[in-house]
C-alpha cells in the first residue's frame, strides 16, 4: 500500500509528501463466484470488479484519511502572532530632473511607515516639505536656486521649478537640498540624444479603434545605453506620462535597428479610473500622441526600473520584497538627466 508522511516544519509551513515503496497491489483471495448463465456475457467485467473492489475501498479510505489529516495539520499551523514593527526613519523623498532645453524640477516629500493613517493633514505634511534647493552646473559653476510653486490643481500641488538654468547635452549637474535641518546631495548627466526613425499607430486586431504607439530608432553600437518613452495625448493629458513600463536598455538589442511597441500609461498623479476599461491602456483613434524619448545613464535607469517592478508588484504578499535604488546622499529618490527628443504621431485608422 501507499504509505503517506507528514512533516511538520519548523517555521509555520506545513509539508507533506507520499513515498511509493510498493508495487504491489491488494488482491481479493476469494474465488470466482457462480454466475448464471444468462449473464455470462458480464463474466469478465464483473470478476475485475470484485477482483479490485476492496483494492478501490482502501484507496478511498486512504484518500479520505490523507485529506481528514491535512486538514488537521495545516489547522494547526494556523498561529496569531504580533510583530511590533520599528518606525521608519524620517526622510525626505526626492523626484528630481533636469532635460536638454528645459529648466529643473524637483518634487519633494516625506516618507512615512507602512501603517501611518493617510488622511488630508498627513498628505499635506507629506507633500509640503519648505526647503533650499539649489542646481549647479558642474562645467560653467552656473547655479540657481530653485523656486516653490503652488498650484493647487495640480498633484502634487508643491514643485521646486528653476527658469534661468537649462539642461545641456554631455553636460553634469548637481543637486544640494537643505530641510528638516538636513542636507541631501545628488548628481547626475545629460547625455547625447538618439533621433527617433519613425513612429506610427496600429490598431490591436481585437479593437475596432484602439491601438498601440510603435516607434523605430537605431541603437548605438556601444553597449550600454538606457532609454525611457513618455507621451502626452494633446487636450487629454495634462503631463508627460511615462509608458506602461517606461525604461529599457539595449542588453538584447545592442546595435540593431529596433521597433518596439507602447501601451499607454497611466498617470500616477491623476485622479484613478472610476471604472477600468481598455481605453485606460491603450491610445485611440483621433489621439494626437507627443511621444517623448529619453536617453538616461544606468543609475537613472536603475532607479525607475526597481521602481516600477515595486509598483507592479503592489499588493502581491508572494512578491519578493523589492528594493528601490537611489541616488540620493542623505535622503531617498532620484536626481536624473534626460537627453530627449519629441515626436507627434496622430493616431489613423491605418498607419
Amino acid at each position: 500500500m501507499d504509505k503517506v508522511k507528514y512533516i511538520l516544519t519548523s517555521g509555520l509551513n506545513c509539508v507533506f509528501y507520499k513515498s511509493q515503496n510498493s508495487n504491489s497491489m491488494p488482491r481479493r483471495q476469494a474465488g470466482k463466484p457462480k454466475i448464471s448463465r444468462k449473464f455470462a456475457g458480464l463474466d469478465l467485467g464483473l470478476e475485475i470488479f470484485i477482483k479490485y473492489a476492496d483494492f478501490f475501498r482502501v484507496k478511498y479510505i486512504l484518500l479520505s484519511l490523507i485529506l481528514l489529516s491535512t486538514s488537521l495539520i495545516f489547522y494547526s499551523c494556523e498561529k496569531d502572532i504580533s510583530l511590533d514593527l520599528p518606525k521608519a526613519e524620517n526622510k525626505i523623498v526626492v523626484e528630481g530632473w533636469i532635460e536638454n532645453g528645459q529648466a529643473s524640477n524637483v518634487i519633494l516629500s516625506r516618507n512615512s511607515s507602512y501603517f501611518d493613517p493617510i488622511n488630508l493633514t498627513t498628505i499635506e505634511q507629506m507633500f509640503n516639505v519648505d526647503a533650499v534647493v539649489t542646481v549647479k552646473e558642474i562645467e560653467t559653476g552656473t547655479e540657481e536656486v530653485l523656486t516653490k510653486t503652488l498650484n493647487l490643481n495640480n498633484t502634487p500641488p508643491v514643485i521646486y521649478k528653476g527658469s534661468v538654468l537649462k539642461g545641456k547635452i554631455n553636460h553634469h549637474y548637481s543637486l544640494t537640498i537643505v530641510a528638516d535641518g538636513k542636507t541631501l546631495t545628488a548628481s547626475t548627466s545629460i547625455l547625447d540624444t538618439i533621433p527617433i526613425d519613425s513612429t506610427w499607430f496600429k490598431i490591436e486586431p481585437r479593437f475596432d479603434t484602439l491601438g498601440l504607439l510603435w516607434i523605430k530608432f537605431q541603437d548605438p553600437p556601444a553597449t550600454g545605453n538606457y532609454y525611457r518613452v513618455f507621451t502626452k495625448r494633446l487636450s487629454k493629458d495634462k503631463r508627460f506620462v511615462p509608458v506602461w513600463g517606461s525604461v529599457y536598455d539595449d542588453a538584447f538589442f545592442n546595435g540593431e535597428l529596433i521597433t518596439y511597441s507602447f501601451y499607454k500609461g497611466i498617470d500616477r498623479y491623476a485622479p484613478a479610473p472610476t471604472n477600468e476599461t481598455d481605453a485606460d491602456y491603450y491610445f485611440q483613434i483621433g489621439d494626437t500622441i507627443v511621444a517623448r524619448f529619453s536617453v538616461i545613464d544606468k543609475v537613472h535607469f536603475d532607479f525607475w526600473r526597481t521602481y516600477e517592478n515595486a509598483i507592479f508588484s503592489g499588493g502581491n504578499p508572494f512578491a519578493t520584497p523589492a528594493t528601490i535604488y537611489s541616488n540620493i546622499t542623505g535622503g531617498l529618490g532620484i536626481w536624473g538627466g534626460y537627453a530627449s527628443v519629441y515626436v507627434t504621431t496622430i493616431a489613423k485608422a491605418t498607419p
